[in-house]
């Protein structure tokens, strides 16, 4: 215990001398380490003023990990202070710079407080979403111990979230894969134990777990965990109704979260205290009205300073945006103008444009009156084919004799380009090369060829391999594009 204690302080020095350089910059694990002796302080407020310090200069330095990092944190505080809209702008704020970082772990951070967020405004299915991408991240992480670390907050949220949604078979899956994988978390047993407890069955259960726990924050400085499983052993106590074992449990996790300066949990062990001595065996309403009080009164204190600390902060931010803004609207006059004599400009080159411009139309329409007269020659020509085609067609409804001739006539290109690539092919090849040509299909072949279908495909298959086309040609589309 002792080590570990020195450990702590010998850390807590580190941080507090290191705090007094304030041009520094930190990184990704020297800013989580000064985050987390503020929270362990329950020193919100200076950690809100901290961070937004920091992420000024992490901007002026165009470190983006340190952006996302101050952000990423900042949007956890202000959840926990219920201050959902403000929470939300710091993690989109971060969400918006995330595609710059390479980290996993500030990757799996934000995604793990989206999560958070979401729950917290019983958005439990995007909250899931949010926090199985944080866990997606979490397993990029090569560091052991950090990777447990946010798999385990992530799969406690879901955990919650699925009791919520009154999915049990999930939160069971989870709470087992949790006993599985994360046996050194104090706050899986302690999660276990709290269920048992609200259903105020299997309370013997509830008892093995918190066991389970103690061991692993006996001794250690992660104060909040010791004084969570503190608290939990104190309702098990009042949901047994033996109010007095629940006291010394009540108390030690009091001593805990006054010496951390959280405010927020030290307020709510005050009201459990209250309703410790309102059980049967101590039924003491003096006592519980004493505490109810404390209770009362630390939790409108707290909503009051709050308020004026984070207000100022908020204020501060606010002329900070105003300054900004200040410098846009400066930018914004110099850009207005650089447009309006752009505009100056530009009216006289168009002038100058439009003058060269009609004398390339003059030139163009010159130009379409030609193309236009070539046009109605092609016209001519196209109706005068047109013509030839039904003319065509007629000779060969008609059967007539000269079909075969009119037909070289009409298609003279066609012709030479099939005798040069077969010189051998008889007249009846030809003419019946010209009935594709002419895209009749079988059924008409025959039918004016007097013919049966069948014949006209074995006439293909022959005709085919006399053109020497492999067998993955299509006899009538090489005919069509020949």
């Amino acid at each position: 215990m002792f080590p570990n204690m020195l450990k702590k302080i010998v850390l807590s020095v580190v941080i507090l001398l290191s705090l007094q350089y304030k041009s520094q910059l930190y990184s990704v694990d020297e800013l989580d380490s000064i985050n987390n002796l503020y929270w362990d302080r329950g020193e919100v407020a200076a950690f809100v003023k901290f961070n937004l310090e920091m992420q000024k200069k992490y901007k002026d330095a165009n470190n983006i990990d340190g952006v996302v990092n101050t952000s990423i944190g900042l949007g956890g505080a202000f959840t926990h202070l219920n201050r959902q809209k403000e929470a939300l702008e710091y993690l989109d704020k971060a969400k918006e710079n995330i595609g710059n970082v390479t980290n996993p772990l500030l990757i799996s951070r934000l995604y793990n407080q989206y999560g958070e967020l979401y729950t917290l405004s019983d958005l439990y299915k995007e909250s899931n979403k949010s926090l199985d991408k944080a866990i997606e991240y979490a397993k990029k992480i090569n560091d052991k111990k950090k990777k447990d670390k946010r798999l385990s907050i992530a799969n406690l949220w879901k955990w919650y979230n699925f009791n919520q949604m009154g999915m049990i078979d999930s939160a069971y899956a989870i709470q087992r894969r949790s006993l599985q994988n994360f046996p050194d978390n104090p706050l899986v047993y302690e999660k276990i134990a709290s269920e048992y407890i609200s259903t105020k069955k299997h309370l013997d259960s509830a008892e093995y777990y918190l066991n389970k726990a103690l061991p692993l924050v006996s001794g250690t400085t992660a104060f909040y965990n010791k004084g969570l499983v503190n608290a939990t052993f104190g309702d098990l106590f009042v949901a047994k109704g033996e109010g007095d074992k629940a006291l010394p449990y009540y108390f030690q996790s009091l001593d805990i979260f006054k010496k951390t300066k959280n405010k927020f949990v030290e307020k709510e062990i005050y009201n459990r205290i209250s309703k410790a001595y309102q059980t049967k065996n101590l039924n003491d309403s003096t006592k519980a009205e004493y505490y109810y009080k404390k209770y009362s009164y630390l939790n409108d204190s707290i909503s009051m300073n709050e308020k004026k600390v984070l207000g100022a902060i908020v204020e501060k931010l606010v002329q900070e945006k105003e300054d900004e803004q200040e410098h846009k609207t400066i930018l914004y006059t110099v850009i207005s103008a650089i447009v309006v004599l752009s505009l100056i400009l530009l009216f006289f080159i168009r002038k100058a444009y439009l003058k060269n411009q009609q004398k390339k139309d003059r030139i163009i329409r010159e130009k379409a009156l030609k193309i236009e007269e070539k046009e109605q020659e092609a016209d001519e020509l196209k109706r005068k084919v047109n013509d030839s085609f039904e003319e065509v067609m007629q000779l060969v409804k008609t059967n007539d004799p000269f079909f075969l001739t009119r037909f070289k006539e009409v298609y003279p290109e066609f012709y030479q380009k099939l005798i040069n690539h077969q010189p051998n092919l008889t007249e009846h090849d030809i003419k019946f090369c010209a009935y594709i040509r002419l895209n009749l299909n079988s059924k008409e072949i025959a039918q004016y060829d007097n013919i049966a279908i069948r014949s006209v495909e074995s006439k293909k298959y022959r005709l085919k391999k006399k053109l020497e086309l492999s067998t993955e040609t299509d006899l009538t589309k090489w005919i069509l594009e020949l």
